[in-house]
């Protein structure tokens, strides 16, 4: 699941499942989802000492304002590295 291959994204990558990237802290392995007015991610630390889920009632990738996209990716970032 850790064999991961390029996304198109700078810094991050893909496996079977799990994307891999770069958080602010530390890097991160997750896996997100959309659906129909749902858009969820889920991130952890490699040794799952950290981890973050968030949920917004927008679907990402039609119905998001670009705004509230910024805002869901800061949030997460934020509360997984905690400064």
């Amino acid at each position: 699941m850790k064999t991961t291959v390029a996304t198109g994204f700078p810094g991050f990558q893909y496996g079977l499942g799990l994307l891999n990237g770069d958080a602010p802290c530390a890097p991160i392995w997750g896996h997100n989802g959309d659906y129909l007015g749902y858009f969820d991610f889920a991130i952890a630390s490699d040794a799952a000492d950290r981890q973050v889920v968030l949920m917004m009632n927008l679907d990402d990738e039609v119905n998001t304002p670009p705004a509230a996209d910024e805002a869901f990716t800061t949030a997460l970032f934020t509360l997984y590295c905690p400064a």
